[in-house]
């Protein structure tokens, strides 16, 4: 499950329309966002783009982390500094990530099984162990202030 502690009031905005429409696809995140109205889409968008977010503190490798901090540098213009949140708000926050969501969410990218030109083509390229040391690396930031 994501962390949508902190996480841009404009992309959960647009991701549960997505999934009220059915352009996302999710057998629990479908038929919930379906019950919902555009004004409860964005109260919820709000209360859970205020709340306080952690970064995970399971312990990974160092060199884990240095691989994926590499990698992370290709993703910034999209998702910011360290994955806090780049000024476009309709892009998700990576830091604080439950990692096994990231590599869920990665995998499904290179797989096909969700559509973004960008993150299609850049998850393609990814071995596993890149997705994990990407995942770990985001899950380990902080989630505060993006630097802009």
């Amino acid at each position: 499950m994501p962390n949508l502690a902190g996480q841009n009031a404009a992309f959960l905005t647009r991701e549960l329309a997505s999934f009220q429409v059915g352009a996302r696809k999710s057998d629990t995140m479908g038929p919930l966002a379906q019950s919902l109205t555009t004004e409860q889409i964005l109260e919820l968008a709000a209360f859970f783009s205020i709340q306080p977010c952690k970064a995970d503190s399971t312990r990974v490798p160092a060199a884990q982390l240095t691989a994926g901090e590499k990698l992370a540098k290709s993703c910034a213009a999209c998702h910011g500094d360290r994955g806090r949140g780049a000024t476009n708000g309709s892009l998700p926050r990576l830091a604080g990530q439950n990692t096994g969501y990231l590599n869920a969410e990665i995998r499904r990218f290179k797989a096909g099984d969700r559509n973004s030109p960008i993150m299609n083509a850049i998850a393609r390229d990814l071995a596993d162990a890149d997705i994990e040391a990407v995942s770990s690396y985001y899950a380990s930031q902080s989630c505060g202030i993006a630097s802009r």
